[in-house]
């Protein structure tokens, strides 16, 4: 069974085919035969080409006729650069341009009590105001029990990532506490509400003195330098009129002696290569 569409050229005024909807039977087996809905349209140089089919598995096939995995949707199309603003599949605003607005993808299922219950999303908008400025972000969504959905994670326009963080300024911005732990780390306790980072990792065994042995935290140097490099790791703290932060002590490690500087009203403490440890109090 088929039904045709057909509308009249503007040059001649003829009445030709322009789209069709088309029933075919794949099995004709026993009296329930089963079938697929084929949908088609015509192309400029008049081709009739299939579109979109619907097996009799219900699965929406778009740019193919054949099921190849075990979906509901599949959309096959020759390979696409998104560097070239291409893609296969596009989910597209289509209101007025704001920040903020943009396309999204919702991901969900039954819950117990509603059939289709919102769980998380995928959302890419516009990161700005200005007509004409397609900078664009990338936000994921999760939901909590008796909450909306709220954005977890941020990756902006220039590849900033933000984690409870929705305009981060460095490569990886994190907002809220943290916890790096190594393989085999134990997972036995809630961190104090105060504490904005913890790091864990296996001991190491007594008398242990090997520099690439497992250590709870390392800074190393990977440049390269055999003379004159230094890895540093600093301690400081925040200004009162939040202008700019305060280093109280700094770490460098380096090819030579280990030592610790800070600024002019802090303690200065120098670990040297033979062990000894000095701390003055400047004036």
């Amino acid at each position: 069974n088929e039904i045709n569409f057909k509308t009249i050229g503007d040059q001649d005024s003829v009445l030709r085919e322009a789209a069709s909807i088309k029933c075919i039977y794949v099995n004709h087996g026993g009296t329930n035969p089963s079938g697929e809905l084929v949908l088609s349209t015509k192309n400029d140089a008049g081709t009739l080409f299939e579109r979109m089919r619907i097996d009799s598995s219900g699965e929406v096939l778009i740019g193919t006729t054949a099921q190849g995995r075990e979906t509901n949707l599949a959309v096959v199309g020759s390979n696409q650069l998104p560097t070239g603003a291409w893609s296969q599949f596009g989910i597209y605003s289509n209101d007025s341009y704001a920040v903020d607005k943009g396309g999204s993808m919702m991901f969900g299922g039954q819950d117990g009590s509603t059939a289709r219950q919102f769980f998380s999303a995928i959302k890419g908008a516009k990161e700005n105001a200005t007509s004409g400025n397609y900078a664009g972000y990338l936000a994921f969504y999760t939901r909590p029990a008796g909450a909306v959905p709220q954005e977890r994670m941020r990756i902006t326009s220039v590849g900033n990532v933000g984690i409870g963080q929705t305009t981060p300024l460095q490569t990886l911005h994190v907002t809220g506490q943290t916890r790096l732990s190594g393989t085999g780390v134990g997972n036995d306790h809630q961190m104090h509400n105060d504490t904005v980072l913890e790091v864990r990792g296996t001991h190491m065994g007594n008398g242990t003195v090997d520099v690439d042995a497992v250590k709870l935290f390392k800074l190393a140097l990977n440049d390269n330098t055999e003379t004159g490099g230094q890895a540093q790791f600093a301690l400081g703290r925040w200004e009162e009129n939040g202008s700019n932060a305060r280093t109280s002590m700094v770490i460098s490690l380096g090819h030579g002696a280990l030592s610790s500087g800070s600024n002019a009203d802090e303690d200065v403490m120098t670990l040297t290569s033979n062990k000894v440890v000095k701390i003055n109090r400047s004036s």
